[in-house]
């Protein structure tokens, strides 16, 4: 595969999930060699423990239960809207609840669609990429600040 133009394909977190998965897997199988003699995990210790830490963030997000199928699937749908590929790509990995939520996603949203095509566009949104929650995540606790010596944040 060749890069034409730089910068001119996006990635859905999806596909991030995916190809890190893949060379994790790779890694596992075939480790590199860097320096002859010192073991591989010494001279790239930091890029594996990003790569982790974003696989670790992204299973648990809406785009691990998403496939290669259900992505086409949901583009396809969305050809009926004037949509770009950046907010196609916003729409697919943040997946708005709501038209307040798709209201930041989509540019002059109220000038280039109706209301009703807004709530229906949420409503294939959450018809075609559906998630259940990991257990505890229902409540974000967003009330409860609290410093780390557990006295309340003084808001006033």
């Amino acid at each position: 595969m060749e890069v034409v133009e730089l910068r001119a394909a996006h990635l859905s977190n999806a596909e991030v999930l995916s190809f890190l998965s893949d060379l994790q897997a790779d890694r596992a199988v075939n480790p590199p060699v860097v320096n002859p003699g010192v073991p591989p995990d010494v001279n790239l210790r930091d890029l594996y423990a990003i790569e982790d830490e974003v696989v670790t963030h992204l299973r648990t997000t809406p785009c691990a239960e998403q496939d290669e199928e259900c992505i086409k699937a949901f583009m396809a749908a969305l050809r009926k809207y004037d949509l770009t590929k950046g907010e196609k790509l916003m729409l697919l990995n943040l997946r708005p609840k709501s038209v307040a939520e798709l209201n930041p996603m989509v540019e002059d949203l109220d000038s280039r669609m109706k209301e009703e095509a807004q709530l229906a566009l949420v409503q294939l949104v959450t018809e075609m990429l559906p998630y259940t929650p990991p257990e505890g995540e229902g409540d974000e606790g967003g009330d409860q600040q609290t410093e780390e010596a557990g006295d309340p944040i003084d808001t006033a």
